[in-house]
């Protein structure tokens, strides 16, 4: 009679086991543990394809001109989405909004319209605002974003324009309305450390607001400074952004003219995102353009890269696409050598 009541807990036992709905874990073996995850020892694959987006940006000049003229609108709304630009940037957004009017919902109702029909209807994902200064963002800007309760009328990028670098912007453009009455020196130093102290301002408003902003800037050269090194000046920068535009200014790509500047900011901040500027200007990259189209020149412009950097700037860089100045200029410039065909 034990022997028997003996096998029945053991078949009633075992029976339970092959009814559970759960494989039983071999011991040893956590709920996080992955049989097919490659050991410790093993190398990473390569991921640095994988993290380069194709993102295509265009600089709109002349955009007051535009805003307000339905077949312009229309004609630069076209030309974004056949070329597949992901981010529009904004010149002249003081001709358009001030002070006065950044929050009156009537007399906005044209930019908000623009904003929202490149970004629901012609494939735009973000829009960036232009200013050279932290009080426009502050005072024109922001308040413009913060009146409109459409996330798609708003500005998605606050780009800092300021071009410190150039000592005849510095003395001709910036002294006066800029630096001499805040204090700062009418010098290139002065007129980087305006930059830098207005790029953190910026970056602390883009952050203070509900709706995740990107704060980024234009570089040309971080070299040239009496006073901070090269390597500060990336070192600065990079650290007080969330992505910055640097400019490829040649007659083709060329990667190996941006080589040492990337390599700077990328050491600032490893993992920077960064967009490459072409400019279509005659003396520059149009002739090459038109001979050929922004692809090639993307396509071309990652080939050196992949050939020629070092592997501390494919690790620590990230390449998120390419920017075009600007759109006078890219006008008759393909998207790409498919699109001859099928103008």
């Amino acid at each position: 009679m034990l022997s028997r009541f003996r096998w029945l807990i053991f078949f009633l036992a075992f029976s339970s086991l092959l009814s559970c709905d759960e494989p039983v874990k071999p011991v040893g073996v956590s709920e996080s543990s992955d049989a097919d995850s490659p050991s410790d020892s093993e190398p990473a694959e390569d991921q640095t394809e994988e993290r380069h987006d194709s993102k295509r940006s265009l600089y709109v000049d002349g955009f007051s001109s535009i805003l307000g003229d339905v077949a312009a609108e229309e004609k630069l709304l076209e030309y974004a989405d056949s070329h597949e630009m992901d981010v529009l940037l904004l010149y002249e957004l003081h001709k358009v909004l001030n002070r006065d009017n950044a929050s009156d919902l009537d007399h906005n109702e044209s930019l908000a319209s623009f904003i929202s029909r490149a970004k629901t209807q012609y494939g735009v994902q973000r829009i960036a605002a232009i200013g050279e200064s932290a009080d426009f963002f502050g005072e024109v800007i922001d308040p413009y974003n913060n009146s409109r309760v459409d996330v798609s009328e708003k500005f998605d990028i606050y780009n800092l324009e300021f071009e410190f670098w150039i000592e005849s912007r510095v003395k001709e453009v910036y002294a006066e309305p800029y630096l001499i009455p805040r204090g700062f020196a009418a010098t290139k130093d002065g007129a980087f450390e305006f930059f830098i102290t207005n790029l953190k301002a910026i970056r602390s408003l883009a952050q203070a607001n509900a709706r995740s902003i990107t704060t980024e800037a234009y570089i040309g050269w971080t070299n040239g400074l009496e006073e901070t090194s090269e390597e500060e000046v990336a070192r600065l920068i990079a650290q007080n952004l969330d992505q910055l535009r640097v400019h490829a200014y040649r007659s083709r790509p060329d990667f190996a003219y941006t080589a040492s500047r990337l390599q700077g900011l990328a050491n600032g901040k490893p993992g920077l995102n960064v967009s490459v500027i072409f400019s279509a200007e005659q003396e520059f990259m149009l002739d090459w353009l038109q001979a050929n189209s922004m692809e090639s020149a993307e396509a071309e412009f990652r080939k050196q890269l992949s050939e020629s950097a070092s592997g501390k700037v494919k690790a620590d860089l990230r390449l998120q696409g390419f920017t075009y100045y600007n759109y006078t200029h890219n006008e008759n410039v393909l998207a790409s050598p498919s699109s001859a065909s099928s103008k």
